[in-house]
């Protein structure tokens, strides 16, 4: 019987949802389209509990709009207010179409920082300073030859190489005026959008305002109902407990007898256990008494006798027998004799350390001497090349293209930052206007509140 009614008071519950999610549903059949009508319908109606049938609308289309139902169901439709909810879900989206615009823009990369000559204070290995000398006497020999080359009357390649150098700071400077261009003309095109998409926010918020005071309307009608629904239920789950009343009180006499047979069965069970325990105390008593015994005539001490001569042989008549003085005296002669070859190989290894760290040092003091050379030329280039950039941005700057698109850039920021304004100063009446409506929400949020309540004081009731 029990079960007959959980049955009947989910299966009026979910019926109730699914006709109000048809309602609300082809209410808002300009929005969604009809794979997702479908797809909403199915889930209402297999639906449970109120937590499922939330889940499901705000699981559909990013286009249904679900903050609209949400506030249906819990009787905040006639704020017209946005909540902090909806306020945290649009800035998200608008943050992450920003940052997705931001990626998708060009942004121009700098020119990394080199610098191939900066020293820094790294202990070298042999290894590496013989390599180091290797480079530099290669470095040397070919220019060398360079210069027999041109003493000979080769031809000089330092004009072609000029020219070509002009080339390619002309395209250089070419590449980077289109590339200010196109950023600042993705700049105008963002700002462009954004002024759209803040349009288009203002009309969807007009609609869903007309909305929330449609569902508002069938969410009352579908509270009464219900409420009368709850009071059928209630009668008739007061009729199935008055039953449940008359079997629990058999089963506690029951219960009673079963408890008694048990007690009077461990009685007897513990008798038995406690005369088994003993005989095997008296058994265990007996051993230890054995094995003390044993143990004490173990400790009793063996007196042995040493009458070992250390300089007498063994008696073994081999050829090459000797006593245990003998032996020790032959080993310290050895190990004298091992020691000081050590010490000789010693001090040959050392001197010979001494020469390769005297020819290392001066090894060093070339390549020092020729690193400072080549530090001076980078630090020249690298002058030119500051000089170099300095003319390009100049250049680029004084672009009459570029100029113009600063301009119309500014122009857009300034028509968005009005709009913000403007945004602003229309806020703060609406944030009076919520205020003094706050005793009107309460007032309206009271039935939805004993409805929860009843239905959670009918599930206590149940269990």
């Amino acid at each position: 019987m029990q079960m007959k009614v959980k049955c009947f008071f989910l299966f009026t519950f979910c019926y109730d949802y699914y006709l109000f999610s048809l309602r609300c549903i082809s209410q808002s059949s300009s929005i969604t389209t009809q794979r997702e009508t479908v797809q909403l319908v199915n889930i209402c109606s297999r639906s449970r509990d109120y937590f499922t049938v939330q889940h499901a609308l705000t699981s559909t289309s990013a286009s249904f709009q679900p903050q609209k139902l949400l506030h249906a169901v819990h009787f905040r439709c006639w704020d017209l207010e946005k909540s902090e909810q909806t306020e945290s879900v649009i800035s998200q989206n608008k943050a992450k179409g920003d940052a997705k615009m931001k990626s998708e823009s060009f942004h121009p990369k700098e020119i990394p920082h080199t610098n191939m000559m900066e020293s820094h204070s790294v202990r070298l290995n042999n290894a590496a300073i013989w390599r180091r000398e290797a480079l530099h006497d290669r470095m040397v020999k070919e220019e060398l030859h360079r210069i027999d080359k041109l003493v000979q009357g080769a031809v000089d390649p330092s004009p072609f190489l000029q020219r070509q150098k002009e080339l390619e700071e002309r395209e250089r400077q070419e590449k980077r005026q289109a590339e200010e261009r196109t950023r600042l003309e993705t700049q105008i095109i963002e700002k462009e959008i954004t002024l759209i998409r803040k349009r288009i926010a203002e009309q969807k918020h007009e609609a869903a305002l007309r909305k929330k005071e449609e569902t508002a309307r069938l969410m009352q009608r579908y509270a009464e109902k219900r409420v009368k629904e709850e009071k059928e239920v209630r009668d008739l789950v007061q009729q199935v407990m008055e039953h449940r009343i008359n079997l629990k009180v058999a089963q506690e006499r029951s219960k009673k007898i079963k408890q008694k047979i048990v007690k009077e069965v461990s009685e007897e069970n513990q008798e038995l256990l406690r005369q088994a325990l003993e005989e095997k105390e008296e058994e265990l008593r007996k051993r230890f008494q054995i094995i003390h015994e044993i143990h004490v005539i173990e400790s009793l001490p063996i007196v042995k006798s040493n009458k070992f001569d250390e300089t007498e042989i063994a008696g073994h008549e081999l050829l090459g027998e000797m006593s245990l003085a003998e032996l020790k005296e032959r080993l310290a002669l050895l190990r004298q004799n091992q020691q000081k070859e050590e010490e000789e190989r010693r001090s040959n290894i050392l001197e010979e350390k001494q020469k390769k760290k005297q020819q290392i040092l001066e090894t060093l003091d070339n390549i020092n001497l020729y690193r400072k050379l080549l530090a001076k030329e980078a630090a020249d280039r690298k002058e030119e090349q500051r000089a170099q950039q300095e003319l390009l941005k100049q250049v680029v700057n004084e672009d009459e293209t570029i100029v113009a698109l600063k301009k119309k850039l500014e122009d857009k920021k300034q028509v968005f930052h009005k709009m913000k304004e403007a945004e602003r100063s229309q806020a703060k009446p609406g944030k009076r206007l919520a205020r003094r409506a706050s005793g009107q929400k309460e007032l309206r949020e009271t039935t939805w509140e004993e409805l929860e309540q009843s239905l959670a004081h009918f599930v206590q009731n149940t269990k």
